[in-house]
């Protein structure tokens, strides 16, 4: 993997990179800031792995792997997005495979790709709204517990009488009081720096 598309990823809008470990490079983008950065890794000629989604306690994360013919290395970009307003644009425009993708994770959890060419079912019965891997607020982990990493979500606050922990750390905004309610909130600011292999 190289820094230097790692430092026009960065030029391009997407914030710093959040995570460097055994040639993977995670970005953890601003839902405004997913189409500029999938761009630019067009532009350097990466393809396109997957998406996928899963639920969280702060909304639904929206991960795209990238991935090259000749260069070595992959470049991860993770979007949250809100429980309540679960959309985001379809990248279908600039990569015709996240046409299925997206599709799929419309499927299990209804989340809304604007733009997207044809967004129907693929494997429900339409029009039923099953969304069957959303998860109740008893189920649903913390994104920042498996991805301490990721800086840019502010943490859930914590329950009366319990500290909120030092991986946690808040922007000082006003957090909802519900889990599995909180919208995706960027941190703005903050100097998010590639950290070393073997560091979270």
């Amino acid at each position: 993997m190289k820094q230097s598309w790692v430092d026009e990823l960065n030029a391009a809008g997407a914030p710093k990179c959040t995570e460097v470990q055994k040639g993977v490079a995670c970005f953890c983008l601003e839902p405004e800031n997913l189409l500029p950065s999938v761009r630019k890794i067009l532009d350097l000629e990466y393809y396109l792995q997957d998406v996928s989604a899963a639920d969280f306690q702060e909304g639904y994360l929206l991960t795209y792997h990238f991935a090259h013919f000749e260069e070595p290395g992959q470049a991860v970009f993770r979007v949250l997005i809100s429980h309540e307003e679960p959309q985001i644009p379809s990248i279908s425009s600039l990569y015709q495979g996240a046409i299925w993708h997206e599709q799929e994770c419309n499927d299990f959890y209804g989340i809304v790709f604007t733009d997207h060419p044809d967004l129907k079912p693929l494997l429900l019965v339409p029009e039923e709204n099953l969304y069957p891997l959303r998860k109740d607020t008893q189920s649903q982990k913390s994104f920042l517990d498996i991805f301490p990493g990721c800086k840019l979500v502010e943490a859930p606050p914590a329950p009366e009488g319990e500290e909120s922990s030092g991986d946690q750390e808040t922007a000082g905004e006003e957090t909802p009081k519900k889990k599995g309610t909180g919208k995706a909130k960027a941190r703005k600011g903050d100097d998010e720096t590639a950290q070393e292999p073997g560091q979270a």
